[in-house]
């Protein structure tokens, strides 16, 4: 038998079931949401955490690759050994007409070597005054030329005329090859994808 409910009834069940739904949808819908969206933030801020670390190592790359570049249009080069040995012993022999400098005797040395730098290294004798000698080390060390001094030698010239020395140089320049810089540039290339 059905009996129907009265006003206080209706008005009971009618909280009951609101306060049942509202319970269901809070539980049911609105908590999960609320944890979904508290796990969501904050695996968002540890991607921004990352992506400001990630920034922060790529600026670094391009600092360390504009340093990299800066040294290659100083040191490096393209051709053989045998080619930049030649624009070297070109390069030391016009810097000393430019001193105005006799060179006696300009050589080549050992090339040495690993793939990623070379290193090339004349000998020079050179008759001049010690003030000539000092400016053309000068020049030889400064930009654009960079080349360093291994070993230094005086020697009077004569004894008539004090100011005059025969100097024997072993002068060193490092080289970077050039075909280097299209390997980096491709393996920078192929690890970023």
């Amino acid at each position: 038998m059905i009996r129907h409910l009265n006003k206080r009834e209706k008005i009971i069940f009618g909280l009951t079931f609101a306060v049942v739904s509202l319970a269901v949808v809070y539980n049911g819908l609105i908590l999960p949401l609320q944890e979904k969206k508290e796990w969501l933030d904050e695996k968002i801020a540890q991607q921004k955490e990352r992506l400001i670390r990630e920034r922060e190592v790529i600026q670094r790359l391009k600092a360390v690759h504009a340093q990299y570049d800066a040294y290659l249009n100083h040191f490096g080069r393209n051709g053989t050994k045998e080619e930049i040995t030649s624009s070297i012993l070109s390069e030391i022999g016009g810097s000393a007409r430019k001193q105005g400098l006799q060179v006696m005797d300009l050589k080549p040395g050992e090339v040495k070597g690993n793939g990623l730098d070379y290193q090339f290294s004349v000998s020079l004798t050179t008759n001049s005054d010690l003030r000539g000698i000092i400016r053309f080390l000068y020049l030889l060390q400064q930009k654009p030329h960079f080349f360093d001094v291994e070993e230094l030698e005086f020697e009077k010239l004569s004894r008539t005329d004090e100011s005059m020395i025969t100097t024997r140089l072993v002068l060193s320049k490092v080289f970077i090859p050039l075909d280097f810089r299209e390997e980096r540039t491709g393996s920078v290339l192929t690890e970023g994808r």
